[in-house]
């Protein structure tokens, strides 16, 4: 379980997109990459770290201090919208990385990633008629 999905009192994440490790303590960049707007050397600088950090297989999301919990509401927005979208991963990315008004012009995932993700997750969970899961 991520930390942010213990914090918000969610099971887990099924990590649909694979952004994350099966034990959920490394960020696997190349399905982050695949599903991202942004190219590596834009995310590691806001992560703070080498580019070349985010080449490896996997990176401890320990060691993205700055980016952890941005990567972590991705991990979970991404899987509810997948959900919003009957299980269709292509249109669920495709909203997730487009801008929109609903997101004063950015894209959802960019907000996810700088942390701003909590109207988003509550949003999607309405949708599919559960809960507030941002507590």
């Amino acid at each position: 379980m991520t930390a942010l999905a213990k914090k918000l009192g969610i099971a887990d994440t099924d990590n649909r997109l694979g952004i994350i490790s099966p034990d959920r303590k490394c960020l696997i960049p190349d399905k982050f990459f695949e599903h991202s707007p942004f190219l590596s050397p834009k995310a590691a600088e806001k992560a703070g770290v080498g580019a070349k950090a985010l080449r490896a297989d996997k990176v401890e999301l320990d060691s993205l201090d700055d980016l952890r919990e941005g990567i972590e509401q991705v991990v979970i927005a991404t899987d509810l919208a997948v959900e919003v979208f009957a299980g269709d991963i292509d249109k669920a990315v495709g909203w997730f990385i487009t801008p929109n008004d609903f997101t004063a012009g950015d894209s959802p995932f960019d907000v996810c990633l700088r942390g701003g993700g909590e109207f988003l997750i509550n949003w999607l969970g309405g949708r599919l008629g559960k809960c507030s899961v941002w507590r």
